[in-house]
């Protein structure tokens, strides 16, 4: 597990502290346009994760991502304060054998939201998911910690995974999985079920004393970035081609204080705008060559969309449904 760095306490003279905040504004402007010139990437490597900083120079800042092809959707609506304590989609691979996953590669199926803080530029990103691999399929759950950069903790854009776990499950790549995760006090709890069987709970994480007890919802722009708070989506480490598997995602869900709501007004993202707040995403790539059936231009109805190997690739922003 990757930690924040302990901070170092200090009793010094108010001087110093001028000098030092000045030194240190210069060193983050001579290290964004040194970053800048040259394009770097950093890497930080957490168990089966590859976590880049790299340099956007659309928006000529740090941004950072989950590294790998990414595609899915977002609700669309405006995000106008607007807070879920419960989350639930329905993932599956039908139609999919195993044999056309490569060995050691995966697809994943993911439910991922924003949960806002009390401290500038700082979030956290809650996501519960399905892993279907060559051999098992797994329910994982996940909590990292995004820091934008210029704060004390972390100049530049950095992230921690405070929690990941993951359970291998009795599953056919047919059946249904539907994944929730709730706000239970303090806590948020991930739980899974096969084919509308009972919720099993099979992790939870305590929330930091920073963090609000709620999931963020919808569409917002940050300092100019499209920010997409609740986002459900398929993710691999790199491309698997070769067609032999469809990954299916239905009726995403949000249930808050007045009741539970499909989302109804849905779009297309593509990993380079999988924005989860103005500096970090939850996708690096295209996915390309993955395209998708969903209510607009299929007979598969609202509240569903199933990705499929091919020669075209999915437009990004385009409407699922509404």
């Amino acid at each position: 597990m990757i930690t924040p760095r302990d901070g170092l306490r200090a009793v010094v003279n108010y001087n110093i502290i001028i000098v030092i905040i000045i030194c240190l504004f210069m060193i983050t402007i001579i290290m964004h346009s040194v970053a800048a010139q040259t394009n770097q990437t950093i890497a930080y490597y957490e168990g089966r994760y590859n976590v880049s900083i790299t340099v956007d120079e659309r928006f000529g800042t740090y941004a950072g991502y989950i590294s790998g092809p990414y595609v899915g959707g977002y609700e669309a609506n405006p995000y106008n304060g607007r807070k879920a304590s419960t989350l639930q989609a329905t993932f599956s691979f039908p139609d999919t054998s195993r044999e056309a996953i490569p060995s050691g590669k995966y697809l994943e199926l993911w439910l991922e939201s924003t949960v806002m803080t009390s401290i500038d530029r700082i979030d956290y990103g809650y996501r519960i998911g399905v892993e279907f691999n060559r051999e098992y399929t797994i329910v994982w759950s996940e909590v990292w910690k995004f820091c934008e950069g210029l704060r004390p903790e972390c100049w530049t854009p950095r992230a921690w995974l405070l929690h990941g776990h993951g359970v291998v499950i009795n599953a056919n790549p047919s059946d249904k999985i539907t994944v929730r995760m709730r706000w239970e006090g303090d806590y948020v709890r991930f739980y899974y079920s096969i084919n509308s069987g009972s919720f099993v709970k099979f992790s939870e994480f305590k929330k930091a004393p920073e963090s609000q007890n709620a999931f963020s919802l919808g569409y917002y722009v940050v300092w100019g970035v499209p920010a997409k708070y609740l986002q459900f989506a398929l993710f691999s480490p790199s491309s698997i081609g070769g067609g032999g598997w469809k990954a299916l995602i239905e009726y995403p869900r949000y249930v808050n204080s007045t009741g539970s709501y499909l989302i109804n007004y849905a779009r297309s993202v593509q990993g380079p705008n999988s924005w989860l707040d103005a500096v970090w995403r939850w996708g690096s790539d295209t996915y390309a060559n993955v395209n998708a059936y969903y209510d607009r231009n299929s007979s598969i109805g609202k509240y569903k969309i199933l990705f499929y190997w091919t020669t075209s690739t999915l437009s990004d922003d385009t409407i699922l449904w509404q």
